[in-house]
């Protein structure tokens, strides 16, 4: 078994969670909602009766009826029980993300008390393309989906559409017609195939998305659902779950090729990938986190197609938890969990693979202690997940103004510098030479540029300091910015008169920086800052973050000077800040930091 099979394994039982699905129809973000299509509506169409939907039993109450029929793909949820669970209390931001990865929906779902979709196989049609000023007849495939969220409180219209991403305001959204029920029609203008989007509010908390060609909407609407996938959802015990996933290919045609490449490039070793896809029926997953010790909290079945292809894949599994085992074992695998590697063992030990008939049953009992250690690693991994969006939305602040930089250079021939006095005294920041470029026209006309950055006339525009500048360090005053580069002698900057074609190497070179709070500057204050390799900790912290003069992030751990492979990243974080090729590790040492 691979590492990253191992990993895979340990997180799918650690986080509650569920494999993302092959097929799915374009995220509502990614549709961009920017226009509306026409469909003819039928002027009638049944709806169900309630004799259809009392006979639903349970699965009433997770609004099963809304399914399109025959789903291959069914996932059901319950997100507050799971906060209310003692794994999942505080935990919001992580089922915010394990919900949206299941559907692909771009929402906060702290406040939804349940969500049911089911997937479709794609609908094959053709469609009419342009080449070279000729119709072209071309196959293409529609997604189909249906997602149903159920809020804890009653939720407007208005209030819903606030929390998707989109240009168009509320009120001009059209609104059309299936029998009594309205909907609003999402669909994007002048797309190439006849794909549809639709959001219905059924009451003041039900909310239905479709997704399909225009017999999707219909049957959304339509007779109470069908297929194997539905039927095998209403045996399970919703009631005591907090997701439920089946996937089916009874009666729907699927390449057992594909389900194969597909297992493959996502870390499925290549016996049990070629073991699942050719014998598989159907899998059916159920996650209890309130389960008491030494009761199942995780349960999954995967029907296969004879007891010998159950026999064959109860092996590999088990072989695979062994593995697990063994690697763990292995004091350099511990240090690569995100999780203490005593409590990854201990899911290892509690899993149990059965062989029933042409079924494998494979459960995760839980035992003492799985709540405490599994709240932790949440949390953990919440925190994981909230710096990770920190950097990324650092990067993408650098990368603006790496864009700024270059623009700046393309209009005036230079990059921005301090803006100085006759007698060369620095008196105004480059961030406010920049301001132009960066659509701060009227800012910068504001500025007397005769006069030092805490004059009376430039001092009060410290509180305008545009957004790109700033961060969410919350010891920083508002006017402070940690934004800064390295301009001392013998780095690019320190040339007032830098050309790029003059650069040796600009997709490895250090542009800007991110400073430790205590070295952070007033934004329009000229901040010359040296370089000092033995003293880098002292400027960037433990972790050096900038981006280089392309665009490159790099995010390079700080080795300390007391580590014996310190002297060779010092020379490396030279060459880096001053430009230079980099140099060629000692072949007795580690390779140095990587650029991401």
């Amino acid at each position: 078994m691979t590492q990253r099979f191992a990993l895979c394994l340990l997180s799918f039982a650690f986080f509650v969670g569920c494999k993302e699905k092959a097929e799915v129809a374009e995220s509502i973000a990614n549709i961009g909602m920017q226009g509306a299509g026409i469909m003819n509506a039928p002027e009638s169409l049944a709806l169900p009766t309630k004799e259809m939907l009392d006979a639903l039993g349970p699965m009433n109450d997770l609004d099963v009826r809304w399914l399109l029929s025959d789903p291959v793909y069914v996932v059901a949820g319950r997100p507050r029980r799971f906060l209310d669970s003692a794994i999942g209390q505080g935990n919001g931001q992580i089922i915010n993300s394990i919900v949206a990865q299941l559907l692909q929906t771009p929402l906060e779902f702290n406040d939804v008390e349940r969500f049911v979709q089911g997937i479709n196989t794609p609908v094959e049609v053709i469609v009419e393309t342009m080449d070279n000023g000729i119709k072209v007849p071309r196959k293409a495939l529609i997604n189909r989906r249906t997602t149903v969220l159920t809020y804890a409180q009653a939720i407007t219209p208005e209030e819903f559409f606030k929390q998707l991403s989109t240009s168009r305001k509320f009120e001009d959204l059209p609104k059309r017609k299936v029998g009594d029920r309205e909907y609003f029609d999402l669909t994007p203008p002048n797309l190439a195939i006849p794909q549809k989007l639709a959001m219905c509010f059924i009451d003041d908390k039900t909310i239905v998305i479709i997704e399909g060609d225009e017999s999707s909407i219909h049957d959304a609407f339509g007779d109470k659902p069908r297929g194997a996938a539905v039927e095998r959802l209403r045996r399970a015990d919703i009631a005591n779950s907090d997701l439920v996933l089946v996937a089916s290919r009874e009666g729907v045609p699927f390449e057992a090729v594909e389900l194969q490449s597909m297992l493959q490039q996502n870390g499925i070793p290549a016996p049990l990938a070629n073991a699942i896809a050719l014998g598989w029926r159907a899998l059916t997953l159920t996650v209890d986190t309130q389960a008491e010790s030494d009761k199942p909290m995780l349960v999954a079945k995967l029907d296969t197609t004879t007891p010998t292809s159950a026999e064959e894949v109860s092996e590999i599994v088990l072989g695979l938890i062994i593995t697990g085992q063994t690697w763990l074992a292995d004091d350099a695998a511990k240090n690569t969990l995100p999780i203490p590697s005593d409590f990854a063992l201990s899911v290892l030990n509690s899993l149990k693979v059965d062989a029933v008939g042409s079924r494998v049953d494979t459960t995760l009992t839980k035992f003492d202690g799985f709540d405490a250690a599994a709240a932790k690693g949440i949390a953990d991994t919440q925190t994981r997940m909230l710096e990770q969006q920190r950097a990324q939305q650092r990067f993408e602040q650098l990368n603006v103004l790496v864009q700024a930089f270059a623009a700046h250079y393309q209009k005036n021939k230079k990059f921005p510098v301090p803006i100085t006095a006759a007698d060369g005294t620095p008196l105004l920041s480059w961030r406010v030479a920049l301001l132009p470029t960066i659509g701060q026209e009227e800012l910068y006309k504001k500025f007397k540029l005769d006069e030092p950055w805490d004059g009376p006339t430039n001092k009060p525009l410290l509180e305008s300091m545009p957004p790109i500048f700033a961060s969410n360090i919350p010891t920083l005053g508002k006017a402070q910015t940690v934004v800064r580069f390295f301009d001392s002698e013998g780095t690019p900057l320190a040339d007032k008169e830098l050309k790029p074609e003059n650069m040796k190497t600009p997709q490895s070179t250090l542009l800007f920086v991110n400073v430790v709070p205590e070295r952070a500057v007033e934004w329009t204050q000229p901040d010359p800052m040296e370089f000092n390799a033995e003293k880098i900790e002292e400027t960037v912290g433990n972790v050096l973050f900038g981006i280089s003069f392309v665009g490159q992030p790099m995010i390079i751990p700080v080795i300390p000077l007391s580590d014996p492979r310190s002297a060779f990243q010092r020379s490396y974080l030279t060459a880096l800040v001053k430009g230079q090729p980099l140099p060629t590790p000692p072949t007795e040492q580690p390779d140095p930091p990587a650029l991401p």
